[in-house]
């Protein structure tokens, strides 16, 4: 006879954090392993260089790390942790004395994954994507970093909100005006 052999779930990013709290390094490496790849890709949308983004991203897990005691459980382990990043990206640009440049390959690397798969009606030109890339760089550094976060990173407004200190209404609000300035932005390239 069999035995029924559950699987153990993995701890939640909220245990890992807790455990980093107490000083668990292979914790702290579980949470690196997990969202390295997502802060580097947000850290690269924001600041448009891939070196910068690798150390942008790399000096937001190390303040996560020295800062893991500012952490407060219940509060949701991602949303915190694109804080720390978001706010490692100002402070760079604040150093560095100059706007964001934002999403230089981002959106191409979306719509060009998989093209061949995709509907020729889905698929859009070079020009067309080069447009929208231009026009999400050129948004006011408020409108970018939402979408940045609701579009590429898929968070939800409550979350957005928590992330850039505004109230869940801004964060939507602040969608909606990217939005537009971007349907204006392209209607007014196609003329």
């Amino acid at each position: 006879m069999q035995k029924n052999v559950g699987r153990v779930a993995a701890p939640s990013d909220e245990q890992l954090m807790r455990l980093t709290q107490s000083g668990d390094s292979e914790a702290f490496g579980a949470l690196f392993d997990r969202y390295q790849k997502a802060i580097f890709n947000f850290c690269y949308r924001m600041v448009g260089d891939r070196g910068h983004a690798e150390s942008l991203a790399q000096e937001g897990f190390l303040r996560v790390l020295k800062r893991a005691g500012s952490y407060r459980y219940p509060e949701t382990f991602s949303t915190w942790l694109y804080t720390v990043a978001r706010n490692a990206c100002i402070d760079f640009e604040r150093k560095k004395g100059s706007r964001f440049q934002g999403i230089p390959d981002a959106v191409t690397a979306g719509l060009e994954t998989d093209r061949s798969e995709r509907p020729s009606s889905q698929i859009a030109s070079d020009e067309e994507i080069l447009g929208l890339r231009q026009a999400i760089s050129e948004l006011p550094d408020l409108y970018r970093e939402v979408v940045i976060l609701r579009v590429f990173q898929r968070m939800p407004f409550r979350n957005i909100a928590r992330v850039v200190g505004c109230p869940e209404s801004t964060a939507r609000s602040r969608m909606g005006y990217a939005l537009d300035i971007l349907r204006k932005t392209l209607l007014d390239r196609k003329t």
